[in-house]
Formats: C-alpha cells, structure tokens, sequence
C-alpha cells in the first residue's frame, strides 16, 4: 500500500479485529456497516468500468470524487477508472475545449455506456 499525501496508517491483526468485535458489539455494527458500504462502492466501480465508455467514466469520477481531481495524480485517476493515461487526458482536454469547460453529459445514453 502507498499513501499519496502524508497520513496515519492503522491495522489490526485478526485477532485483535475480533476481541475488539467481542468486547465492543457496537463497533462490530459500525465495522460491519462499513464494509457493507465498501462492498457497494466496489459493485459500482466495477458495474463503471464493465458498462460505460471513457467520457462518463470521467464525468462520473467528477459526480462523486471531485473532492479528489485535484489531488490524485492523473495515473492513479486513469486506473481506477479503469482506462489508460492516454484516454484520461483526451478526455480532460475535449471537456477543456467545450463552452465553459462543461461536455453535454446529457446525451450519453444507456445504450451508449454499455
């Protein structure tokens, strides 16, 4: 694992993971909501990557992760979109060239991201 900015890094061993689930029911709850949250974001990740072409792919990182455009280095952005570098910036650069740096979203269809 590699952090892009600085960051506390914590783990647990298993076992620790499980005394605490023990000890503590309401952080089994908590933990176990989250990686319920987790497995859904990564359902949607990987329904993005099968099922659309490049532009929304980008579009849809901006919807949801916009927070993070500016501060993920663009290789890191292409792969988890599931895309080449290459794309990426194509894409980044025709949404650069359109009126106020807005693509027409609106006409990508169903049909077209699958």
């Amino acid at each position: 694992m590699q952090a892009i900015e600085d960051c506390e890094f914590l783990a647990l061993s298993n076992r620790h993971l499980k005394q605490l689930y023990e000890r503590y029911p309401d952080f089994n709850i908590t933990a176990r909501k989250l990686l319920q949250q987790y497995y859904r974001d990564a359902e949607k990740r990987a329904l993005l990557i099968r099922h659309t072409n490049a532009v929304y792919k980008y579009h849809y990182f901006l919807e949801h992760y916009a927070h993070l455009a500016n501060r993920v280095p663009l290789k890191y952005i292409s792969s988890f979109l599931g895309i080449t570098f290459e794309t990426l910036s194509r894409v980044r650069k025709k949404i650069a060239n359109t009126p106020k740096g807005k693509a027409d979203f609106s006409k990508i269809t169903k049909a077209q991201t699958g």
